[in-house]
């Protein structure tokens, strides 16, 4: 099982990335494992996910999405997230 980091430290992290891009054309891509990790859920993933999108990154990506219902909750929660 997998443990995320609590969401101000993770956006925080992120945070700094953004601010040490220099290259308008590197692209800041996040993963979050929220909806997966132990006590995570899929509104923790989109919480992170719309702070992400906050911050500025260029994708979200929450890991773990398997179902079409989930697929479709979450884009719609935070555009910015895209599963594969």
């Amino acid at each position: 099982m997998e443990h995320v980091i609590p969401a101000e430290e993770f956006l925080e992290k992120i945070g700094y990335a953004l601010k040490a891009r220099t290259d308008p054309d590197f692209m800041i891509i996040n993963r979050t494992d929220a909806f997966t990790a132990v006590e995570g859920d899929m509104d923790e993933a989109i919480r992170r996910g719309n702070g992400l999108e906050d911050l500025g990154v260029d994708m979200v990506m929450p890991r773990g999405v398997r179902q079409r219902e989930d697929l479709d909750t979450t884009v719609r929660a935070s555009p910015m997230c895209r599963c594969w």
